[in-house]
């Protein structure tokens, strides 16, 4: 049974029980006015672990975009080996022809 405080309706603010059952089966106790859990941060203290994901996030970024220009430089390498094929190509066929025609 989960522990609740009492509406203000019954005028007092002690734990009242409740026939709920918490989803994991846990027994929980909620009083009025409690004290925050000790072992939650303070809001300073997620500053470091802010600045660090951050950074990372810019790594990861900053590697994306050497990645990407790496990339455009192989898809223009590959083109320019396609072009001096096909232009290789082409004269090879273009040689076969005139002998063909010079037989």
């Amino acid at each position: 049974m989960l522990l609740a405080a009492a509406s203000a309706g019954q005028g007092h603010a002690g734990p009242t029980r409740l026939d709920d059952a918490s989803p994991l089966g846990e027994r929980a106790e909620i009083s009025a006015g409690a004290a925050p859990n000790p072992h939650y941060p303070k809001d300073g203290e997620w500053k470091g672990t802010i600045d660090g994901l951050v950074k990372m996030a810019e790594d990861i970024k900053g590697g994306a975009e050497i990645s990407m220009l790496q990339l455009q430089q192989l898809m223009a390498q590959r083109q320019t080996a396609v072009q001096l094929t096909t232009n290789m190509m082409s004269k090879l066929d273009q040689t076969q022809d005139s002998i063909v025609k010079n037989v």
